[in-house]
């Protein structure tokens, strides 16, 4: 151990001992770093993980609730294990045990692993399809070999569970999977209580998966768990500061000895997105009062002086933000093919076009006058011009009417040429009638196809998923909020947006399915665009990154369609 690590600093009343100091047990250390994400230098070791080639460690600031003394980041390690060769690529010697890697991580995923080691614990903002979940898994076994963990716990989206499921048989060292027990809480609330108290009784390495709905409402069952380690995927999931589950987290949080949070859209309203997610991970960082978070960066404004009107001090935000992350996109570590985006433009039918005026001149009216105000109701009533571009619309009774199918043959025609050619296609849509349209649409033309929507059940799947993948589909159908996390669809080149919804964290993702690890080809996005109409103005707002509620009450006329 280095001098430094010996010696004693006591600054405003409080000592920082070493850890052979006998008192060292009954003080705790916030370890806030200061590096970036590639700054581990050759040939040193951090948690039994070799270095490779990157910057040099300078130094990294340690904290008892505030920085008080600066160390070397080799001294913050307690049990050095023995130094591995850089040249070793499949595996980790750890206390004497071989942990061999069942897959080769890319160069990324080592330093991804390094660096939530040296944190123990930190968020992992990795692009979609980077291998964000690999890293946390073997973060996960390799604590678990130090006995630092006996108990993980998953919480993510009900529609990835599943695929944790298979990534953590794809990735955990074979030797540690006959000790591991997998649990998924999921069924009626009895159910998933039930199999709470059985994991409670399992030896070995137990990982629990559960959503987040499930999560806030059984949060003291989860408590007794007693986790070390807590993942949170799709951390955006937690944004808001008001939500029960965002509370329910925060505490959850306080339990364990290390918390993980992976997101590849941490930020997706704003700056503001990051108080709520950095709560869990690590309070010390922004402070738990969100008033005074509000007030330190952002702006406020508009109506009564609650709206957002911009943000200041980010870069102390960024700063902070990357102190305690693994930040990297996929053009920094993958060597992925071009993406291709076009606009296929589709003209409705004259009385369709009709239909829409007569609706949009009724909402410009509205929003002009003041009648209509507020976003919520500015949503809703754009719901009804985007049902329209699709060729359908409900009646107050909620009954649906079919008004026209020119989306739907030019789908069918797209997609037709492309398996001719035998390439595999995926369609993301919005609505559901739009699914079950298109789903009977290719069979008539003989086309096999799978649909995944939010009422496909969970152990379905992963198996419609995996069929796709191997080729017996030639058309993957997803509703795009259910089919845009947590699954690879890689199998295809060519991704059709049939009909968009507002949120530019689900057109992100859906993006991502097809251009990640393992594709090898251009990939092609088209989008089935009505010209004028709310479909451009939605594809237009997602790429500005706007709020499409507050575009549409600045400039109302937006949404109206040339008259033929």
């Amino acid at each position: 151990m280095s001098s430094l690590s010996n010696m004693y600093g006591c600054l405003s009343g409080l000592i920082i001992p070493s850890r052979s100091n006998r008192f060292y047990p009954f003080l705790r250390f916030f370890c806030l770093s200061e590096i970036s994400a590639n700054c581990i230098a050759l040939g040193e070791q951090i948690d039994g993980i070799p270095g490779k080639c990157y910057n040099s460690v300078t130094a990294m600031k340690v904290s008892l609730k505030r920085r008080l003394l600066q160390v070397s980041l080799a001294d913050l390690e307690a049990d050095k294990p023995e130094i591995i060769p850089v040249h070793v690529p499949r595996g980790l010697r750890i206390n004497g045990y071989k942990y061999t890697f069942l897959k080769k991580p890319y160069a990324h995923q080592m330093a991804a692993l390094r660096r939530i080691s040296s944190l123990r614990g930190g968020a992992l903002l990795m692009e979609q399809g980077t291998g964000k979940t690999a890293v946390a898994i073997h973060f996960i076994g390799v604590e678990h070999v130090k006995r630092r963990c006996n108990t993980a716990l998953i919480i993510c989206p009900a529609t990835v569970s599943g695929v944790w499921v298979s990534e953590f048989r794809k990735h955990l060292p074979k030797d540690l999977h006959k000790n591991t027990k997998i649990l998924r809480f999921f069924g009626t609330r009895k159910r998933r209580i039930r199999k709470i108290l059985k994991a409670r009784k399992t030896l070995g390495l137990r990982i629990c998966i559960i959503n987040f709905e499930s999560a806030w409402r059984l949060e003291e069952e989860l408590k007794r768990l007693r986790p070390q380690i807590i993942v949170v995927d799709e951390s955006h999931r937690i944004k808001s500061p008001r939500a029960k589950q965002s509370k329910a987290l925060w505490r959850l949080g306080q339990i364990a000895r290390y918390r993980l949070i992976l997101a590849g859209t941490p930020v997706v309203g704003g700056a503001h997105d990051v108080w709520s997610q950095w709560n869990f991970l690590d309070p010390d960082v922004f402070g738990t009062n969100w008033w005074r978070f509000q007030s330190h960066y952002l702006k406020k404004g508009g109506y009564y002086g609650k709206e957002i009107i911009g943000y200041q001090n980010l870069e102390g935000l960024k700063r902070k933000v990357r102190a305690s992350s693994f930040i990297i996109r996929k053009e920094e570590c993958l060597d992925l093919p071009e993406k291709i985006f076009q606009n296929i433009p589709v003209e409705l039918s004259e009385s369709s076009k009709k239909l829409y005026n007569d609706m949009a001149t009724e909402l410009v009216a509205e929003i002009e006058d003041g009648s209509v105000s507020t976003a919520p109701i500015v949503l809703v009533k754009l719901l009804r011009l985007a049902q329209i571009t699709s060729g359908f619309l409900k009646d107050l009774d909620n009954n649906i009417h079919d008004i026209g199918r020119e989306k739907v043959d030019v789908c069918q025609e797209l997609i037709e040429d492309r398996v001719g050619d035998g390439h595999q296609v995926v369609v993301f849509a919005r609505f559901r009638h739009d699914i079950s349209r298109l789903e009977r649409e290719l069979l008539k033309h003989r086309i096999s196809c799978a649909t995944l929507t939010g009422s496909t059940k969970m152990k379905d799947r992963d198996g419609l998923v995996e069929q796709f993948q191997q080729g017996e589909y030639s058309v993957f159908i997803a509703q795009i909020q259910a089919g845009s996390l947590g699954i690879t669809l890689t199998a295809a080149d060519t991704a059709i947006f049939f009909s968009l919804d507002y949120s530019l964290a689900n057109y992100l993702q859906a993006t991502d399915r097809l251009h990640r690890i393992g594709q090898t080809r251009t990939v092609n996005y088209l989008h089935l665009i009505v010209p004028r109409s709310i479909d451009e103005l939605v594809y237009k707002v997602l790429k500005s990154k706007e709020d499409l509620a507050r575009y549409i009450l600045k400039r109302p006329r937006a949404i109206l369609m040339e008259s033929t």
